[in-house]
Formats: C-alpha cells, sequence, structure tokens
C-alpha cells in the first residue's frame, strides 16, 4: 500500500503478581490490544487464509489481542544488572477469523530472554511458535527466532538491532 499510514492502537496492561526479594523478581502480567488497520489474511478465489500463506490478496482490517505473560528475573552475581526469562500467550480475533475461528484459530506461545551485560548493552532473545507467522528472511512458517542487542544512548532512549524484521528498533521510554 502506498502512501502514509496511521495505524491508532489502543493497549491496556494489567500486572496481576508481582514479586521481590533481594537477588529475584516474578511478575505476571495480562493485557488487551486493539488495532484498526493490521493484515490479517489473504484471499484466494474467496477462500480466506492465513497471512503466511503465499497466494492470494492482502485483507487488512480490525485486530484484537488478549495475552498472558510471566517473567523470572535474577541479579547478576557480579550485582550488574540482571538476568531475565519470559513465557507468554496471546490470542487473537480479526475480521478474518471471527467467522471462521476453529479453521482460522490464531495463537501465539513465546519463550524469551534478556541478559544485562553491562549498563548499555542487553542481549535479547526469543523463540516462538505462531500457525501466522512466516519469517521473510527464509520463508520458514511457523517457528520464529530473533535475537537482539539494545543499546542504552541515553537514560530514556534505545535503539535496538535485531536478526529478523524489523533489523533497527528505537526505544523512547518517556
Amino acid at each position: 500500500r502506498n502512501g502514509v499510514s496511521v495505524n491508532p492502537n489502543f493497549e491496556l496492561k494489567h500486572q496481576l503478581l508481582f514479586k521481590r526479594t533481594a537477588q529475584r523478581e516474578w511478575a505476571l502480567s495480562s493485557g488487551f490490544m486493539y488495532q484498526m488497520s493490521a493484515l490479517n489474511g489473504r484471499t484466494n478465489n474467496g477462500v480466506k487464509r492465513r497471512p503466511n500463506a503465499s497466494v492470494g490478496n492482502a485483507v487488512y482490517g480490525w485486530r484484537t489481542q488478549a495475552y498472558l505473560a510471566n517473567t523470572l528475573s535474577w541479579l547478576r552475581d557480579n550485582g550488574q544488572g540482571r538476568i531475565s526469562w519470559h513465557v507468554g500467550f496471546r490470542g487473537e480475533l480479526n475480521n478474518v477469523n471471527i467467522s471462521k475461528y476453529s479453521r482460522l484459530y490464531s495463537y501465539r506461545f513465546y519463550n524469551g530472554f534478556d541478559v544485562d551485560l553491562n549498563r548499555r548493552i542487553k542481549l535479547i532473545g526469543e523463540l516462538f511458535y505462531d500457525p501466522d507467522y512466516r519469517n521473510e528472511v527464509t520463508n520458514e512458517k511457523f517457528w520464529g527466532t530473533d535475537v537482539g542487542v539494545m543499546l542504552a544512548l541515553t537514560e530514556s532512549f534505545r535503539f535496538l538491532l535485531h536478526t529478523q524484521p524489523y533489523f533497527i528498533g528505537l526505544y523512547w521510554r518517556f
């Protein structure tokens, strides 16, 4: 699609549980997200297909997601930073799968980590299963991995480099 795209999103997050000791943290969170325009599938001769299908016309429309995430975090032995492990689930309804959810169900299970290498550099990674996913580099379906490095340029601005699209990320915390 040509031109500038404005995609309003709405997201609510809630921390269900948070426990902290001197060495560890444990958090359980849930959330809900709504997007007005997202790639939700493809159509080929009127047949609705998953977004990772290689044939058909792209179908854009509304998307809602609900998720549950669990994070465990440990203070590193040298006391400089943390090591964190994340596991979660996300379910999705959208304008393509709502009428045939039993055939076009959409969800993602994920497992990730991040390690503070020092005050400015963090190593991050993720492994996930998603029936709608297709790797844009290798064309593999369903299973995805990503490894990246996050550099803290200031206290509130981060620069990310990833091995999967999108390769570059900017994170600005207010």
